[in-house]
């Protein structure tokens, strides 16, 4: 998934400008799952002799929130909505690594076709980005579906050349261990699968990550040690990825389960500079404690072995998981971390989240202890921009227990389309 996240320290002091977060207010609705109220657009006009309808939800009962709307905020809710799902969102920030930062970012959910009936919505998102300092990131990803959901595509690719932090290896890093890097790289990542079952799809992976130039601190570790990776290179890898999938909302699930197996090999013989193996686990489930409110639960585990780049390791941290924490500020070969939500509507379009995490990462499953976990937790902003497919934009804060020996904060503030999870 793509994202804007901006971590809250003092070398990066932001101003963002989310144009969407005024703009993009659809037809309410129950924020986070029910269905979406049927407004009709603009209404005829009635005679004298003729009463309005009271406004209903689907079980026939008067929905006191769309009483109280005015019609005139509908039709203007209706033709925000449709703006947005063709223009990209404006955004701008300031970094003190970056300079001025300026961008467009999109997401949209829609058919592949308009006779299938079956398959989920696909996804289709965007982002590019300039800075003042001559830095660019140009990334993209999809989720398609389609013959009927037999077939499922996602994939992802990123150019960047941009900056940012290198505190080491390992669940004990210091920060004042903190090296500045600029990468300059193209990443592809693919999986196509086909349904083999109910709700179980099964498919190949092909993954291609080419690092082009690393610059780094003269004296700095990455200039003087030997640490894989250092100087860039290409990862070629092939693999299989097994994914069931019994949500009700793919975006924005409220009830089901989501479990995804991956198991990537990169080898010489396919193109790769390293050689070396990486598996995956990403479970997930989902319950409805009561109406509208949502539960949701995240165990990701994973586990490489071989001469691993140190831009590939496993990162703890970042706008999915662990938030908060700046993402790769602690990575190695092995990694576990789990994570709850908690989501509830507020008023009509808008809902709030709050979350808590723990996680570690270590050399391999052998060092992994209960000693040195960390800790993520932060509350959410939703405001409900696709009222078709139930799909928010998502605003979060994360927050860590202080680390090191400073006691350096730990957050962060994310900005980003659907769910974390």
């Amino acid at each position: 998934m793509l994202k804007l996240s901006l971590p809250f320290t003092s070398r990066c002091r932001q101003i963002l400008f989310l144009l969407l977060v005024l703009q993009l207010l659809p037809c309410p609705s129950s924020l986070l799952h029910a269905s979406p109220a049927d407004t009709g657009g603009e209404q005829e006009e009635t005679s004298a002799a003729e009463e309005e309808p009271e406004p209903q939800d689907e079980s026939g009962e008067v929905d006191p929130d769309l009483e109280k709307l005015p019609s005139t905020f509908q039709r203007m809710n209706d033709k925000a909505e449709a703006f947005f799902k063709v223009w990209p969102v404006p955004i701008v920030y300031y970094g003190s690594e970056t300079g001025t930062v300026l961008g467009l970012a999109k997401f949209n959910l829609f058919q592949l076709s308009k006779k299938d009936e079956i398959s989920p919505p696909s996804k289709l998102e965007g982002i590019v980005t300039f800075s003042s300092e001559g830095q660019m990131a140009l990334a993209g990803a999809a989720t398609l579906n389609f013959a009927e959901d037999i077939w499922m595509y996602r994939g992802g690719f990123l150019y960047q050349d941009f900056p940012e932090y290198f505190f080491g290896i390992g669940n004990d890093v210091s920060v004042s261990d903190k090296e500045d890097l600029t990468l300059t790289n193209l990443t592809l990542d693919n999986q196509l699968l086909r349904r083999v079952g109910k709700h179980l799809y099964f498919g190949g992976v092909y993954n291609f990550h080419d690092y082009f130039e690393i610059e780094k601190e003269e004296g700095s570790a990455l200039d003087r040690e030997e640490i894989t990776g250092r100087d860039g290179g290409i990862s070629s890898g092939v693999g299989l990825t097994l994914i069931h999938d019994s949500r009700d909302n793919r975006y924005n699930a409220s009830e089901g389960h989501f479990l995804h197996l991956s198991a990537t090999t990169y080898k010489d013989f396919i193109g790769s500079d390293f050689e070396y193996d990486d598996y995956s686990l990403d479970a997930r489930t989902y319950f409805v404690p009561w109406k509208d409110h949502i539960l949701a639960f995240q165990f990701y585990t994973g586990l490489q072995h071989g001469d691993v780049p140190f831009y590939s390791l496993n990162k703890l941290g970042g706008q999915k998981r662990m938030r908060g924490w700046y993402e790769g500020a602690l990575r190695d070969k092995a990694i576990i971390d789990a994570q709850v939500e908690y989501r509830m509507p507020i008023w009509l379009v808008f809902g709030v989240t709050g979350f808590v995490g723990a996680g570690r990462v270590a050399e391999d499953y052998s060092a992994m202890s209960f000693d040195d976990i960390h800790l993520s937790y932060g509350f959410g902003l939703r405001i409900m921009l696709d009222s078709e497919n139930q799909t928010n934009l998502r605003i979060d804060f994360g927050f860590g227990p202080d680390y090191g020996e400073d006691d350096s904060p730990v957050r962060a503030f994310y900005i980003n389309f659907a769910e974390a999870f």
